[in-house]
């Protein structure tokens, strides 16, 4: 999507551009996958499974932290995210983010 963004010699493109530049890489491929693989649930519940494991996750890792800083807390607006690049956030982070929590942690509708 960068790559095609940075190919687009448009005004709406360098604007998409330099608005994607100041998100999180790792929430940005979060929000992708989570795209991607919503068309996979088979109902809500299965949906909100696999927001409870994102939620439970992304709340634990740097950046949840980092952008509460630098948004609300110094009001900077100058966060520095962890990785930093998208090239830096692994295929294994982003599973580790969507994989199953355990059993007795898992969203269950009542």
């Amino acid at each position: 999507m960068i790559a095609s963004l940075e190919a687009d010699d448009s005004e709406w493109a360098a604007k998409e551009l330099a608005t994607l530049r100041t998100k999180s890489p790792q929430t940005c491929k979060v929000a992708l996958r989570q795209l991607h693989d919503s068309l996979e649930c088979a109902d809500f519940a299965a949906n909100m499974v696999m927001e409870y494991r994102i939620a439970s996750r992304v709340l634990t890792r740097p950046d949840f932290a980092e952008g509460v800083r630098a948004v609300i807390v110094d009001k900077d607006n100058a966060p520095q995210w962890d990785p930093a690049t998208p090239e830096g956030v692994s295929d294994a982070l982003i599973d580790s983010i969507f994989a199953p929590l355990p059993a007795d942690e898992e969203w269950k509708p009542l």
